[in-house]
């Protein structure tokens, strides 16, 4: 690992706790292939209610506040990691990734290829992969999906790679990851995923590991899945490809 005096500096120690816990472990193949996505639907509406003794819950209150926090409820639907100036300590929750799609980018906005007949794909515009792991940040004990583009996911898969020539998987009771990335001349962001086993964990990154309770913890409501991925319908990617403009790929 590289020299961690930036990476202690940067991250701050939490609370006193247990060490020794165990995360969860998932088996299957590895590796990572274009998925089929053509018969998967969109979102589906819910019907309106109106009228006498209708369900008024769904009536938000509290101005432009209140419209923002819950618009970025409904948008954001899980906590998701976030890698910026300051190197993440994460543990993975699982050996392999939850799943993974190819994701097109129209205007700053995702939309999820469906594969076979995507409009976006007829009109000539490139999707790029997207591979989902669960992960638990070691600061606040949180489960987390990390939505790895190719860049972060070809380090990850060369410590899987690595590892799995040990009979080890990145779940390993004993392995905790660094993650940073830095802007290279290019403009375009590289990662570090540098593996700290947990005895070298707190004199490295000033952290502690994972205890039994921050395990149950972070895991108390389950692993996320594959249904917490919005899937666009087919209109939805429709319009977007008639909005494609000459600067998009």
């Amino acid at each position: 690992m590289r020299s961690t005096a930036a990476t202690a500096t940067a991250l701050t120690p939490r609370a006193e706790r247990s060490t020794g816990g165990t995360a969860r472990r998932s088996t299957g193949s590895g590796g990572v292939s274009r998925p089929s996505m053509a018969d998967v639907g969109g979102r589906e509406k819910t019907p309106k209610t109106g009228g006498t003794g209708s369900d008024r819950s769904a009536v938000g209150t509290g101005g432009w506040a209140g419209y923002n926090e819950k618009k970025a409820e409904r948008t954001q639907r899980y906590p998701t990691l976030d890698v910026d100036k300051d190197p993440v300590v994460i543990k993975f929750a699982e050996a392999e990734p939850m799943a993974f799609i190819y994701r097109h980018w129209v205007d700053r906005r995702p939309y999820t290829c469906i594969g076979e007949e995507c409009p976006l794909c007829e009109a000539g515009h490139r999707a790029k992969p997207v591979v989902f792991y669960n992960v638990i940040t070691v600061d606040d004990a949180v489960l987390r999906v990390w939505e790895m583009s190719s860049e972060p996911t070809g380090k990850v898969k060369k410590q899987y790679d690595k590892l799995a020539g040990q009979d080890k998987t990145l779940d390993d009771p004993d392995l905790y990851f660094v993650v940073s990335k830095a802007k290279k001349d290019n403009g375009f962001f590289e990662y570090d995923v540098d593996k700290v086993r947990a005895g070298d964990l707190e004199d490295e990154t000033r952290l502690e590991p994972l205890g039994d309770d921050d395990m149950e913890q972070a895991l108390r409501r389950g692993l996320f899945t594959e249904e917490i991925i919005f899937v666009n319908n087919k209109s939805d990617l429709k319009e977007a490809a008639e909005k494609l403009s000459d600067t998009d790929d």
